[in-house]
């Protein structure tokens, strides 16, 4: 460790190990998870049951509410021409009403506007495009809302969030057949920060599929021989959508068993939590989750995806998630908060991991922090003291306001 509070690779703090509890503590079964989740969705409005349909009105009023003040565009200062084009494209005088089902057949990105080219505040930036919203899973449910002009893009809604997807990342469903996809008993959970699919020579649109933690796809019947000429012995056969003219369809594929997944959700406990949030240490930070990156409440939704409990996106709506909260008060307060929860301040989130020679830890996904004479670049997940600075020189735990439970 550094004498400002940063562990080093090597140190024993940086395995989860050091930090796992001799007696686990099991905070809810998957009945009580149920229930929570139902508690989300009434308290966070961002958490959405995609069985119901969002208003019309409202939905127009989210496309067309967006600040480009002030931001930068291929290096130059946005201006009215491009934003005649965006306007165009979004095409709100073709909205219709008509929603639509429909799932993701890749990762992809979910944008704030139907733009590929990212949008920075400071000239020179590449890591923060205020486009960027974040990024959505293989076989991600959804309601197409509307479609772009030229059709190359779909505005969405997931079950916490809204904005614009490729449309060639989403294959339309019927609302029944995608119901009965997500929501098959038998499901394979992907625990790893990120797994693939067989090889597959014969179909290469689900050969070497990358799924990311919290990305839950059907298991087919066990009694399959062969999938396109391999064995499954060894493997899960998992049910993965792809697109066929433009509508969901679905096609067997091989995962293997020493891939880091789990035969449905994991039991949530402690230091389950710690070791979901380690397999991410030393990933790349990425706002939004761009570039194949994480960011902070990124990393803490899809741990607890893992679980099966469904949490918005941004640290701003998961702190208004129920849950057993203590107000933080500078680092005597850390005493009472459970390893395992959540410290939000403004704008950030980091996973408390406890106590160890008389300092507090966090593992966190975070840009970089000042050593009293500059900033310093980490871009990534690593595990810090609370006392390690920002960039404005107020230590972290000066800042944190609420850590929360997530548990009844």
């Amino acid at each position: 460790m550094n004498k400002l509070g940063m562990i080093r690779a090597g140190d024993a703090r940086s395995s989860p190990d050091f930090w796992i509890r001799d007696v686990d503590i099991i905070l809810m079964s998957q009945n009580d998870i149920e229930k929570y989740n139902t508690l989300i969705r009434d308290r966070v409005k961002d958490v959405v049951d995609l069985r119901t349909l969002p208003d019309k009105e409202e939905v127009l009023k989210s496309m067309i509410s967006y600040d480009l003040s002030g931001v930068y565009y291929r290096g130059r200062p946005l201006n009215e021409k491009i934003l005649m084009k965006i306007k165009k494209r979004i095409d709100a005088d073709g909205f219709s009403g008509n929603f639509v089902y429909g799932i993701t057949v890749r990762n992809t990105d979910l944008r704030k506007l139907p733009v590929e080219v990212g949008m920075f505040r400071e000239i020179g930036d590449k890591e923060f495009d205020v486009l960027q919203e974040t990024a959505l899973e293989l076989a991600e449910p959804l309601i197409i809302l509307h479609k772009s002009r030229d059709r190359k893009w779909f505005f969405v809604q997931t079950r916490n969030y809204r904005g614009w997807v490729r449309s060639k990342d989403i294959a339309l469903a019927e609302r029944k057949d995608l119901f009965d996809y997500i929501e098959r008993k038998e499901f394979l959970m992907v625990t790893g920060d990120r797994v693939f699919t067989q090889p597959n020579p014969y179909e290469r649109d689900i050969s070497m599929k990358e799924m990311v933690m919290g990305t839950r796809v059907p298991v087919i019947d066990s009694k399959v021989e062969t999938v396109d000429g391999q064995s499954t012995n060894g493997n899960f056969v998992i049910e993965l959508p792809c697109k066929r003219k433009g509508e969901m369809d679905t096609k067997p594929a091989l995962i293997s068993m020493r891939e880091d997944v789990s035969l449905g959700y994991i039991p949530y406990t402690v230091n389950n939590i710690i070791k979901q949030v380690f397999k991410f240490l030393w990933h790349r930070y990425g706002w939004g989750d761009g570039f194949s990156g994480i960011d902070c409440s990124g990393l803490v939704m899809r741990v607890f995806k893992t679980f099966g409990i469904t949490l918005p996106r941004n640290t701003w709506q998961q702190e208004r998630c129920p849950g057993k909260t203590v107000e933080i008060k500078g680092e005597e307060s850390l005493k009472t908060v459970l390893p395992g929860s959540a410290l939000y301040m403004p704008g950030h989130v980091a996973i408390y991991l406890g106590e160890a020679d008389s300092r507090n830890y966090i593992i966190h996904a975070f840009h970089g922090y000042f050593d009293g004479l500059r900033f310093i670049k980490v871009n990534e997940v690593a595990v810090t003291t609370v006392d390690l600075m920002r960039s404005d020189g107020k230590r972290f735990v000066d800042c944190f306001t609420k850590a929360i439970a997530f548990t009844f």
